[in-house]
C-alpha cells in the first residue's frame, strides 16, 4: 500500500469530475519498443480479439505469451489514461476492461486502473456503477491511500452510508499506521459524514470534533460548526465556523461564512 502525499493544508473542496485534457489521441495503439512491438498499431477492437487469444494460451502457461499479457495490459493502461484525459470516456471504458483482462509488471498498476476506471463510470454514467471498481482496487494489495478519499465520496453520492462508516473507520486504522493526520483527520470527517447521514448527530458531531482536533481548519471544523450552528448552540458554533470559514473554496467553507454572517447580523 503506498502513501498519498496528497496536500491537506486546507479544507479539500468536493471532488469534481476530472477535466478532460487536450491529447492528440489516435484510434491505434502506439508501441516503442521490445515484445510491445509486435502488434504495433492495431485498432482497440483488434487488441481486444488479441488479448482474448492471449488470455487462453495464458492459462497453459506459455511463457512468452504471458510477457505478451503483461504488455497489453501495460500500454491499455496507459491508453486508457489517455482517452479519459481526452474526454473519450467509451474508449477509455473499454481499455481499462481490456487492461483489467491481462497481468500488470507494476504491482499498484492494477489498483491504479481499477480506481481510475471506477471513479470515471462514477462521474459518467452512476456512483452506483463506478463503486465496484472501487471497491476491488480497495481490496487489491497494491492501492494507493489515494483510494479511500475517491470511494468514500462515491458511496457518499450513492447515498450507502452505513458501508461508508466501516471504510472511514478503515481508511483511519490505515492513515494511523502510515503515522498521516492529515488522512487521519480526513477519514473522521467522512466518518461523521456516514454517521449524520445515518441520524446519529451527537456521534457524529464527537466525530467532526476529533477531525477537528488531529488537524485543525479541515472539513472536521466546517460540519462541527455548521451542526452546532443547526442545534442552536451558536456561540460554540462560532469557533468551528470561523476556523474553517475562509480557508478554500469548499461548498462547506462558502457556507460556514454565510452563517457567519448571519450571525453577526444577528439573524
Amino acid at each position: 500500500m503506498k502513501k498519498n502525499r496528497k496536500d491537506r493544508s486546507a479544507p479539500a473542496a468536493p471532488e469534481a469530475p476530472p477535466a478532460p485534457e487536450p491529447d492528440d489521441v489516435s484510434a491505434q495503439w502506439e508501441w516503442t519498443r521490445g515484445i510491445t512491438g509486435i502488434v504495433a498499431g492495431v485498432t482497440l477492437a483488434a487488441l481486444i480479439a488479441f488479448m482474448a487469444g492471449v488470455s487462453a494460451f495464458a492459462r497453459h502457461g506459455d511463457a512468452l505469451v504471458r510477457d505478451m499479457d503483461r504488455a497489453v495490459a501495460g500500454v491499455a493502461h496507459e491508453q486508457a489514461i489517455r482517452f479519459e484525459r481526452a474526454g473519450d470516456y467509451a474508449k477509455a471504458k473499454e481499455a481499462y476492461l481490456l487492461a483489467l483482462e491481462g497481468r500488470f509488471d507494476d504491482p499498484n498498476a492494477r489498483s491504479d486502473a481499477l480506481m481510475r476506471l471506477g471513479r470515471m463510470l462514477r462521474w459518467q454514467e452512476s456512483p452506483e456503477a463506478g463503486l465496484p471498481y472501487l471497491r476491488q482496487a480497495l481490496a487489491d494489495p497494491g492501492h494507493d491511500m489515494a483510494i479511500y478519499d475517491v470511494l468514500c465520496e462515491a458511496l457518499i453520492a450513492a447515498n450507502a452510508h452505513q458501508e461508508l462508516v466501516s471504510t472511514a473507520r478503515q481508511y483511519f486504522d490505515d492513515a494511523t499506521k502510515a503515522k498521516d493526520n492529515e488522512l487521519r483527520a480526513q477519514a473522521k470527517y467522512f466518518e461523521g459524514r456516514g454517521l449524520l447521514a445515518l441520524g446519529e448527530k451527537e456521534k457524529a458531531l464527537d466525530v467532526f470534533i476529533e477531525s477537528e482536533t488531529i488537524r485543525s481548519g479541515g472539513l472536521g471544523a466546517c460540519e462541527a460548526g455548521i451542526l452546532l450552528y443547526g442545534m442552536g448552540q451558536i456561540e460554540r458554533a462560532k469557533g468551528y465556523l470561523e476556523t474553517c470559514a475562509y480557508a478554500s473554496g469548499s461548498s462547506q467553507s462558502e457556507y460556514a461564512a454565510q452563517l457567519l454572517k448571519r450571525i453577526a447580523d444577528g439573524s
